[in-house]
């Protein structure tokens, strides 16, 4: 799509793709545009976080199976101590293992990879670091054995409210730093990343790396971000009298504007000052300048498409590296359904991503283009799905 994405182009972003209607007639069982959300989310959601980590680690683990990845990528675990000393943190730590290396490759001072640090989504509630060895382990097949792929599993809601989230991410950041030796990280050619919630904690922490003594970080990739706080909208986010994608995809599926909202006042983010630190999509004047280079990958039909949208053009605008893709008609987190053509063009878009942020030689999308993505039916026409790869919560 050429030219500036104006107001009216986003709208049409926001329509149900051909996909995801011919993925709906597939599997009607799956009931996949249904938005009420689980009783137990709203009664309970503690338990509710703890039922569904249970049984999305379980699809993990099936799906490792499936796609082969179990032998073929290791993992080491470390418990970062935070900052409040109360408790500690779990990394995981990727690294696929070629035919050409061990088949369990060993850190040692000697070894230097380029690393990719990575903050799942969950709204802030979800999320273990098991949850997230599938697409950490997909990103580090993608990637290579020349590679580590650190996964970071920051503290959630309710018990944890704003910004002990961030806390833990900075936390984490520095810790890998420090430790880079012992990991087999290359400290120049540190990419930092994050999807959804995730997302929010990535931009965050990279705004902060450049403001607190220089950047470090090679790069940033953001994937579905959610970067505003739902009480901090403000122009040039409400474009236009139709109130954007806020307002255009609150009852669109997976994360409705009910869930949406659930997750924004678990994190008790309760005065003014707590809602603008939140909202780093609202960088504006000098702030993002000396950001390192930034890949921003946004669904169409999702209630935080425009905010992630309006970051990259902003950071871009002050002459950052940008890399800008949107999946039309497809709904927050749709990644869940892993069969989806989308889903693996997801994958394969923050692996390519990652790998643009480390290239010096870098081409950087045209100023205000946006690459539109448009998946396809698997064999390019309807058919069945495998609904064993369905990431179900």
């Amino acid at each position: 799509m050429s030219g500036s994405m104006e107001s009216d182009e986003r709208m049409l972003l926001g329509e149900p793709s051909a996909e995801w209607l011919a993925f709906d007639k597939a599997h009607p069982e799956l009931d996949i545009n249904n938005i009420d959300d689980p009783p137990l989310f709203l009664e309970n959601p503690a338990a509710f976080r703890d039922s569904a980590n249970s049984v999305k680690e379980e699809s993990v683990r099936k799906l490792l199976v499936k796609a082969g990845l179990v032998s073929k990528v290791t993992k080491r675990d470390y418990l970062v101590p935070v900052d409040d000393g109360a408790d500690s943190v779990p990394v995981r730590v990727y690294r696929y293992a070629s035919a050409s290396s061990s088949s369990s490759p060993k850190s040692t001072p000697e070894v230097k990879l380029p690393t990719f640090i990575y903050l799942h989504g969950g709204g802030f509630l979800l999320g273990t670091s098991s949850t997230e060895d599938l697409p950490c382990s997909t990103w580090a097949s993608l990637l290579g054995s020349e590679f580590l792929v650190v996964s970071v599993c920051y503290r959630h809601t309710p018990e944890h409210v704003f910004p002990t989230q961030n806390s833990d991410a900075w936390d984490c950041l520095n810790w890998i730093f420090t430790h880079a030796e012992m990991l087999g990280a290359d400290v120049e050619k540190i990419v930092l990343g994050g999807v959804s919630s995730g997302g929010n904690l990535a931009a965050g922490v990279a705004l902060r790396d450049v403001g607190e003594g220089g950047r470090r970080l090679k790069g940033l990739v953001l994937g579905m971000p959610w970067l505003v706080h739902r009480d901090a909208y403000r122009p040039p986010l409400r474009r236009s009298n139709d109130g954007g994608s806020m307002v255009q995809c609150r009852e669109a599926p997976i994360m409705p504007g009910s869930r949406y909202d659930l997750f924004t006042d678990l994190l008790e983010v309760n005065t003014k000052e707590e809602r603008e630190r939140f909202s780093v999509g609202l960088v504006d004047g000098g702030r993002p300048k000396g950001m390192p280079a930034t890949a921003v990958l946004v669904c169409g039909r999702d209630m935080l498409r425009d905010e992630g949208m309006d970051f990259a053009e902003r950071v871009e605008g002050v002459g950052t590296p940008t890399k800008k893709h949107v999946f039309k008609g497809l709904p927050h987190a749709f990644t869940k359904y892993y069969d989806l053509p989308s889903s693996r063009r997801f994958d394969e878009l923050m692996a390519e991503s990652i790998r643009w942020c480390l290239d010096d030689g870098r081409k950087a999308d045209e100023k205000g283009v946006w690459e539109v993505e448009e998946g396809k039916m698997a064999n390019g026409k309807e058919g069945r799905y495998d609904c064993s790869l369905c990431l179900i919560e």
